[in-house]
C-alpha cells in the first residue's frame, strides 16, 4: 500500500471504507466471472443483476460501480472484446 492511499484510508470513515471495499469486491467478482460467462453465451445484464442481488444493490448501482472502477463500458462492448479475445 503506498503511502498516498495508507492517508487516504485513515481519513476515511467506517461508511466510507466499507463502501470502498464493497465496491472493490464487486469489481474482482466481475473480472473473475464474466469472461467465462458471456462465452458461455450469458448476458452481461444477467451477471450485473446476479452480483446486484448478491450486494443488495441495483443492477444500475452495480452497473455503474464497474463503469467508474474501469472494467466494464457497456454490453455490446465488452462482448465483443471478450469474442475477441481467446480463454
Amino acid at each position: 500500500m503506498n503511502e498516498g492511499t495508507m492517508n487516504e484510508s485513515k481519513n476515511m470513515n467506517e461508511v466510507e471504507r466499507l463502501r470502498r471495499e464493497t465496491h472493490a469486491a464487486i469489481c474482482q467478482e466481475w473480472e473473475a466471472n464474466a469472461p467465462t460467462e458471456v462465452r458461455k453465451g450469458v448476458p452481461p445484464s444477467r451477471i450485473i443483476a446476479a452480483i446486484a442481488a448478491r450486494y443488495g444493490m441495483t443492477a444500475q448501482g452495480v452497473e455503474t460501480v464497474l463503469r467508474k472502477g474501469g472494467v466494464y463500458e457497456g454490453a455490446r462492448q465488452y462482448k465483443e472484446e471478450i469474442l475477441r479475445t481467446k480463454p
